[in-house]
């Protein structure tokens, strides 16, 4: 017999009971608990599991593409409570990659795979600009410049040391060093000892997420709302 930690490990995938409600959720589209059919399907081309960013982005392009010999698949979206009620309904609709995040991934892997990293993230946000004006989604999109500060002048002394070595590497192009005398003045950030300017692009997250599966259920995606969980 299992004990109560292993079943708690086991079952740490799957939805938590209560759930906070997000902000994102607080207008419900009505698609949001939408059911094609009564009982699931016997048969479907492709099945998608979960009806976040992730799952829906799927099931569009899918629906775009078709087959090469003029077949368009079938596809199930099965989404255990609503469209975009887990972590995809959970952030602030900002897209872009810490310096942080760059740095330790230049240390632990070098180079040539923080370049794919950091070029990776920018296809993402071309790739929002993209199905935004390609399918008219009004959502606020921005495409911006986010500033990671640092208010800490050891921290800021140690990324002026780590700047000055990686600066001429090409993912390093698209961002921009503001040492102290205009940090602050910059990010607005009372007390900003040193801050890096990156490319980003925002957007309000639900209202995307929302008009987003619209135009999959426009393209005739077939969908199955919920799954017991």
């Amino acid at each position: 017999m299992s004990s109560a930690n292993e079943q708690t490990a086991t079952n740490s995938y799957l939805p938590v009971p209560n759930p906070t409600t997000p902000y994102w959720r607080t207008d419900l589209h009505h698609l949001d608990s939408h059911r094609s059919t009564a009982d699931l399907p016997s048969h479907s081309d492709v099945v998608i599991i979960g009806a976040g960013i992730s799952g829906v982005s799927v099931a569009y392009h899918l629906s775009q593409a078709g087959s090469a010999d003029g077949h368009n698949p079938s596809i199930l979206l099965l989404e255990a409570r609503r469209v975009c009620s887990g972590a995809t309904g959970r952030n602030g609709g900002h897209v872009k990659v810490k310096t942080t995040s760059i740095l330790k991934v230049l240390e632990r892997h070098g180079a040539e795979v923080v370049e794919d990293f950091v070029a990776y993230v920018g296809a993402q946000i071309d790739a929002y600009k993209d199905v935004v004006e390609r399918e008219h989604l009004d959502c606020e999109f921005e495409l911006r410049r986010s500033y990671d500060v640092y208010a800490n002048e050891k921290d800021a002394e140690a990324l002026r040391e780590t700047w000055a070595k990686v600066s001429r590497q090409p993912w390093a192009r698209s961002r921009q060093l503001i040492d102290t005398d205009f940090a602050e003045n910059v990010s607005s950030i009372k007390g900003a000892k040193i801050a890096v300017s990156s490319p980003a692009c925002s957007l309000v997250s639900g209202e995307f997420r929302k008009l987003f599966l619209a135009r999959v259920a426009d393209y005739r995606v077939f969908k199955s709302g919920r799954t017991s969980s």
